[in-house]
Protein backbone atom coordinates (compact mmCIF):
# COMPACT_ATOMS: atom_id res chain seq x y z
CA UNK A 1 0.00 0.00 0.00
CA UNK A 2 1.22 3.50 -0.87
CA UNK A 3 0.36 6.82 0.70
CA UNK A 4 -1.71 9.09 -1.52
CA UNK A 5 1.10 11.63 -2.16
CA UNK A 6 3.47 8.83 -3.24
CA UNK A 7 0.85 7.21 -5.47
CA UNK A 8 0.07 10.53 -7.16
CA UNK A 9 3.75 11.27 -7.80
CA UNK A 10 4.32 7.83 -9.32
CA UNK A 11 1.02 7.83 -11.19
CA UNK A 12 -0.02 4.47 -9.75
CA UNK A 13 -3.47 3.03 -9.08
CA UNK A 14 -4.54 -0.02 -7.03
CA UNK A 15 -3.60 -3.23 -8.82
CA UNK A 16 -0.53 -1.73 -10.51
CA UNK A 17 2.77 -3.63 -10.38
CA UNK A 18 5.87 -1.70 -9.36
CA UNK A 19 9.51 -2.69 -9.05
CA UNK A 20 11.13 -1.59 -5.79
CA UNK A 21 14.91 -1.21 -5.41
CA UNK A 22 16.66 -1.58 -2.05
CA UNK A 23 20.20 -0.18 -1.99
CA UNK A 24 23.08 -1.05 0.34
CA UNK A 25 26.79 -0.28 0.49
CA UNK A 26 29.05 -3.26 1.08
CA UNK A 27 32.85 -3.31 0.94
CA UNK A 28 32.79 0.17 -0.54
CA UNK A 29 30.55 -0.96 -3.38
CA UNK A 30 26.89 -0.01 -3.84
CA UNK A 31 24.55 -2.92 -4.43
CA UNK A 32 20.85 -3.01 -5.26
CA UNK A 33 18.21 -5.69 -4.81
CA UNK A 34 14.93 -5.63 -6.70
CA UNK A 35 11.51 -6.96 -5.81
CA UNK A 36 8.25 -6.68 -7.75
CA UNK A 37 5.24 -5.59 -5.71
CA UNK A 38 1.52 -5.29 -6.44
CA UNK A 39 -0.17 -2.13 -5.17
CA UNK A 40 -3.00 -3.33 -2.93
CA UNK A 41 -4.44 0.11 -2.16
CA UNK A 42 -3.79 3.77 -1.47
CA UNK A 43 -3.84 5.17 2.07
CA UNK A 44 -5.85 8.43 2.27
CA UNK A 45 -4.26 11.69 3.36
CA UNK A 46 -5.99 11.46 6.73
CA UNK A 47 -4.05 8.26 7.46
CA UNK A 48 -0.61 9.30 6.14
CA UNK A 49 0.08 12.65 4.50
CA UNK A 50 3.70 12.04 3.40
CA UNK A 51 5.44 9.85 0.85
CA UNK A 52 5.48 6.31 2.17
CA UNK A 53 4.90 2.64 1.47
CA UNK A 54 3.31 0.03 3.72
CA UNK A 55 4.46 -3.54 3.11
CA UNK A 56 4.26 -6.86 4.91
CA UNK A 57 6.50 -7.35 7.96
CA UNK A 58 8.41 -10.24 6.38
CA UNK A 59 9.45 -8.02 3.46
CA UNK A 60 10.62 -5.31 5.87
CA UNK A 61 12.67 -7.88 7.77
CA UNK A 62 14.13 -9.18 4.53
CA UNK A 63 15.11 -5.64 3.48
CA UNK A 64 16.81 -4.97 6.83
CA UNK A 65 18.68 -8.29 6.67
CA UNK A 66 19.97 -7.47 3.21
CA UNK A 67 21.02 -3.95 4.25
CA UNK A 68 22.93 -5.48 7.18
CA UNK A 69 24.92 -7.56 4.70
CA UNK A 70 22.98 -10.79 4.98
CA UNK A 71 21.43 -12.72 2.13
CA UNK A 72 17.77 -13.50 1.59
CA UNK A 73 17.64 -16.80 -0.33
CA UNK A 74 13.88 -16.82 -0.83
CA UNK A 75 14.14 -13.55 -2.75
CA UNK A 76 17.45 -14.56 -4.41
CA UNK A 77 19.31 -11.70 -2.76
CA UNK A 78 22.99 -12.67 -2.29
CA UNK A 79 24.86 -12.34 0.99
CA UNK A 80 25.99 -14.18 4.09
CA UNK A 81 23.60 -16.29 6.14
CA UNK A 82 21.94 -14.40 8.95
CA UNK A 83 22.72 -15.62 12.51
CA UNK A 84 19.85 -17.32 14.28
CA UNK A 85 19.68 -14.85 17.17
CA UNK A 86 16.48 -12.90 17.81
CA UNK A 87 15.69 -9.67 16.05
CA UNK A 88 15.96 -6.26 17.63
CA UNK A 89 13.70 -3.51 16.29
CA UNK A 90 15.23 -0.11 17.08
CA UNK A 91 11.95 1.68 16.47
CA UNK A 92 8.61 1.35 14.77
CA UNK A 93 5.29 3.20 14.52
CA UNK A 94 2.18 1.46 15.78
CA UNK A 95 -1.37 2.74 15.27
CA UNK A 96 -4.19 2.08 17.72
CA UNK A 97 -7.67 1.39 16.40
CA UNK A 98 -9.25 4.28 18.34
CA UNK A 99 -8.09 7.12 20.58
CA UNK A 100 -9.39 5.24 23.61
CA UNK A 101 -7.09 2.31 22.77
CA UNK A 102 -3.88 4.37 22.93
CA UNK A 103 -3.46 4.34 26.72
CA UNK A 104 -4.07 0.56 27.17
CA UNK A 105 -1.76 -0.19 24.24
CA UNK A 106 0.96 2.00 25.74
CA UNK A 107 0.59 0.26 29.12
CA UNK A 108 0.88 -3.16 27.48
CA UNK A 109 4.05 -2.17 25.60
CA UNK A 110 5.63 -0.60 28.69
CA UNK A 111 4.89 -3.79 30.62
CA UNK A 112 6.95 -5.63 28.00
CA UNK A 113 9.89 -3.36 28.75
CA UNK A 114 9.59 -1.25 25.60
CA UNK A 115 10.22 2.47 25.45
CA UNK A 116 7.07 4.14 24.16
CA UNK A 117 6.42 7.67 22.92
CA UNK A 118 2.79 8.63 22.31
CA UNK A 119 0.84 11.71 21.26
CA UNK A 120 -0.83 11.77 24.67
CA UNK A 121 -1.15 15.56 24.87
CA UNK A 122 -2.67 15.84 21.42
CA UNK A 123 -5.02 12.93 22.16
CA UNK A 124 -6.12 14.52 25.44
CA UNK A 125 -6.84 17.79 23.64
CA UNK A 126 -8.91 16.02 20.99
CA UNK A 127 -10.85 14.00 23.56
CA UNK A 128 -11.43 17.12 25.69
CA UNK A 129 -12.74 18.97 22.65
CA UNK A 130 -14.98 16.03 21.73
CA UNK A 131 -16.32 15.84 25.29
CA UNK A 132 -17.06 19.57 25.40
CA UNK A 133 -18.80 19.39 22.03
CA UNK A 134 -20.86 16.43 23.26
CA UNK A 135 -21.96 18.44 26.29
CA UNK A 136 -22.79 21.43 24.11
CA UNK A 137 -24.84 19.34 21.69
CA UNK A 138 -26.56 17.58 24.60
CA UNK A 139 -27.54 20.95 26.09
CA UNK A 140 -28.86 22.14 22.72
CA UNK A 141 -30.78 18.88 22.28
CA UNK A 142 -32.23 19.14 25.81
CA UNK A 143 -33.38 22.73 25.24
CA UNK A 144 -34.80 21.86 21.84
CA UNK A 145 -36.53 18.76 23.21
CA UNK A 146 -38.02 20.70 26.12
CA UNK A 147 -39.32 23.35 23.74
CA UNK A 148 -40.75 20.68 21.47
CA UNK A 149 -42.56 18.96 24.35
CA UNK A 150 -43.93 22.28 25.62
CA UNK A 151 -45.08 23.36 22.15
CA UNK A 152 -46.67 19.99 21.42
CA UNK A 153 -48.40 19.94 24.81
CA UNK A 154 -49.77 23.45 24.22
CA UNK A 155 -50.99 22.45 20.77
CA UNK A 156 -52.61 19.33 22.23
CA UNK A 157 -54.42 21.38 24.90
CA UNK A 158 -55.54 23.91 22.28
CA UNK A 159 -56.91 21.13 20.09
CA UNK A 160 -58.84 19.62 23.00
CA UNK A 161 -60.30 23.00 23.90
CA UNK A 162 -61.27 23.65 20.29
CA UNK A 163 -62.94 20.24 20.04
CA UNK A 164 -64.42 20.37 23.53
CA UNK A 165 -68.05 20.34 22.38
CA UNK A 166 -67.51 17.46 19.97
CA UNK A 167 -65.63 15.46 22.58
CA UNK A 168 -68.36 16.01 25.18
CA UNK A 169 -70.97 14.79 22.69
CA UNK A 170 -68.87 11.71 21.99
CA UNK A 171 -68.61 11.18 25.74
CA UNK A 172 -72.40 11.52 25.96
CA UNK A 173 -72.78 8.87 23.24
CA UNK A 174 -70.67 6.43 25.24
CA UNK A 175 -67.07 7.00 24.10
CA UNK A 176 -64.89 5.45 26.82
CA UNK A 177 -62.18 7.37 28.68
CA UNK A 178 -59.37 5.61 26.82
CA UNK A 179 -60.86 6.84 23.55
CA UNK A 180 -60.61 10.44 24.76
CA UNK A 181 -57.04 9.74 25.86
CA UNK A 182 -56.10 8.32 22.46
CA UNK A 183 -57.55 11.25 20.50
CA UNK A 184 -54.69 13.76 21.10
CA UNK A 185 -52.12 10.94 21.10
CA UNK A 186 -53.12 9.81 17.59
CA UNK A 187 -53.05 13.37 16.33
CA UNK A 188 -49.62 14.04 17.83
CA UNK A 189 -48.27 10.72 16.49
CA UNK A 190 -49.30 11.66 12.95
CA UNK A 191 -47.58 15.03 13.30
CA UNK A 192 -44.44 13.36 14.70
CA UNK A 193 -44.36 10.84 11.87
CA UNK A 194 -44.50 13.57 9.27
CA UNK A 195 -41.80 15.52 11.14
CA UNK A 196 -39.50 12.48 11.31
CA UNK A 197 -39.93 11.81 7.61
CA UNK A 198 -39.12 15.43 6.77
CA UNK A 199 -36.12 15.39 9.15
CA UNK A 200 -34.64 12.27 7.54
CA UNK A 201 -35.13 13.68 4.04
CA UNK A 202 -33.36 16.91 5.03
CA UNK A 203 -30.56 15.02 6.79
CA UNK A 204 -29.81 12.66 3.93
CA UNK A 205 -29.85 15.56 1.48
CA UNK A 206 -27.45 17.59 3.63
CA UNK A 207 -25.15 14.62 4.33
CA UNK A 208 -24.96 13.78 0.62
CA UNK A 209 -23.93 17.36 -0.13
CA UNK A 210 -21.29 17.42 2.64
CA UNK A 211 -19.80 14.09 1.59
CA UNK A 212 -19.75 15.18 -2.03
CA UNK A 213 -18.03 18.50 -1.26
CA UNK A 214 -15.50 17.52 1.42
CA UNK A 215 -14.72 13.80 0.96
CA UNK A 216 -11.15 13.28 -0.26
CA UNK A 217 -11.54 9.67 -1.34
CA UNK A 218 -14.15 7.75 -3.31
CA UNK A 219 -16.72 6.25 -0.98
CA UNK A 220 -15.50 8.20 2.05
CA UNK A 221 -18.27 9.43 4.34
CA UNK A 222 -17.67 12.44 6.55
CA UNK A 223 -21.31 12.62 7.61
CA UNK A 224 -23.10 9.35 8.35
CA UNK A 225 -26.14 8.46 10.45
CA UNK A 226 -25.71 5.12 12.20
CA UNK A 227 -28.79 2.86 12.56
CA UNK A 228 -28.61 2.94 16.37
CA UNK A 229 -28.55 6.75 16.34
CA UNK A 230 -31.54 6.85 14.01
CA UNK A 231 -33.38 4.45 16.34
CA UNK A 232 -32.57 6.66 19.34
CA UNK A 233 -33.88 9.74 17.49
CA UNK A 234 -37.13 7.98 16.58
CA UNK A 235 -37.58 6.66 20.11
CA UNK A 236 -36.88 10.05 21.71
CA UNK A 237 -39.31 11.79 19.35
CA UNK A 238 -42.12 9.31 19.98
CA UNK A 239 -41.52 9.47 23.74
CA UNK A 240 -41.68 13.27 23.69
CA UNK A 241 -44.86 13.12 21.62
CA UNK A 242 -46.47 10.66 24.04
CA UNK A 243 -45.65 12.84 27.05
CA UNK A 244 -46.94 16.00 25.36
CA UNK A 245 -50.09 14.31 24.08
CA UNK A 246 -50.75 12.88 27.52
CA UNK A 247 -51.31 16.42 28.80
CA UNK A 248 -54.08 16.98 26.24
CA UNK A 249 -55.43 13.50 26.82
CA UNK A 250 -55.81 14.07 30.55
CA UNK A 251 -57.60 17.34 29.86
CA UNK A 252 -59.93 15.50 27.45
CA UNK A 253 -60.82 12.88 30.07
CA UNK A 254 -62.09 15.65 32.38
CA UNK A 255 -64.72 16.77 29.89
CA UNK A 256 -68.20 15.97 31.26
CA UNK A 257 -70.93 14.58 29.00
CA UNK A 258 -73.27 17.29 30.36
CA UNK A 259 -71.21 19.98 28.56
CA UNK A 260 -72.43 18.69 25.23
CA UNK A 261 -75.95 18.11 26.57
CA UNK A 262 -76.29 21.74 27.55
CA UNK A 263 -75.62 22.83 23.96
CA UNK A 264 -77.97 20.34 22.27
Amino acid sequence: MLSQPAAEKLGLAPGARVEAVIVRTRAGREEGARVTLTLAGIAPLAAFDRDGAFVALDLLEAAEDWRDGFGVPRLEWPGEARPGKGRVYPGFRLYARTLEDVAPLRSALVAEGLEVVTQADAIDNVRRLARNLDLLFAAIAALGGSGYVAATAAASLATVERKRRELSLLRLLGLPTRGLLLFPLAQAACTAGFGLLLAFVLYFGASFGLNLLFATDTGEQLCRLLPQHAAIAVGATLTAVALAALVGGLRATRIEPSEGWREV
